[in-house]
């Protein structure tokens, strides 16, 4: 029941940061102009298919996103590449990652975040799972909170289900 109740969290984070217009009663299709006038929506829209508040990067929707495709908000900020903080749905996702393909993916709340290496940290869904892993396939595909995460080496912290596992597992190299 855990598990069901960080869902909903994470889903009420990314509806609850959604700063939308409003639609409004016409008599008539909605034209261009129509559009630009609407003050909410002109004020939230960018050209690179941002809608919300504060977002950067392309098609992100909510308040302060940046990467692409993320829905909610804080998610994908931060990254050392391009290829990190990606399609994340929910709250502070895939943001101060290092390396590649990190942090991508994610539905919930701070998941996918502060890792090192590359392939790290996505595809979680729940809370807190997925972070601060480095090396290499670390953190990925966990279901529930805080798993997956500080793991060193490669291929550690996958596809847990539940709560508190994966967690602090390497090669030995995690402190360097």
């Amino acid at each position: 029941m855990n598990q069901f109740k960080l869902l909903l969290t994470g889903a009420a984070a990314a509806v609850c940061c959604l700063s939308l217009g409003t639609e409004t009663a016409s008599s008539g299709p909605v034209s261009m102009s129509d559009i630009a006038s609407m003050s909410a929506a002109a004020a939230n829209y960018s050209s690179s298919g941002n809608y919300g508040y504060g977002n950067t990067g392309t098609g992100n929707i909510g308040a302060f996103n940046s990467g692409t495709g993320n829905v909610g908000a804080f998610n994908g900020n931060g990254n050392a590449s391009s290829t990190s903080g990606n399609n994340n749905v929910g709250a502070f996702n895939g943001n101060l990652n290092r390396g590649t393909d990190n942090g991508n993916g994610n539905v919930g709340a701070l998941n996918g975040n502060l890792n090192k290496g590359s392939h790290n940290g996505s595809g979680n869904v729940g809370a807190l799972n997925g972070n601060l892993n480095k090396g290499s396939y670390n953190g990925n595909h966990n279901i529930g909170s805080l798993n997956g995460n500080y793991n060193g080496g490669n291929r550690n912290g996958n596809s847990n289900i539940g709560s508190n596992n994966g967690n602090n597992n390497g090669n030995g190299n995690r402190n360097k």
